[in-house]
């Protein structure tokens, strides 16, 4: 499998592969993945769903 790497922005639906690259790619069938190249910040969980977390005792 052969791959390549380019970024370019999505209009109508319709990614626009770059000159250099087309004519080697004219009429095969390719796979596309697209990924979203904004930075996802997920946010932190304040709070613990189990309250005797971290609370351990011994007994003799």
């Amino acid at each position: 499998m052969q791959a390549i790497e380019f970024k370019t922005i999505l209009k109508n639906g319709i990614v626009t592969i770059p000159a250099e690259y087309s004519s080697e790619w004219e009429g095969k069938q390719i796979r596309v993945i697209l990924l979203d190249n904004a930075e996802k910040i997920l946010p932190v969980e304040t709070t613990d769903i189990n309250p005797l977390k971290g609370s351990v005792t011994f007994d003799e």
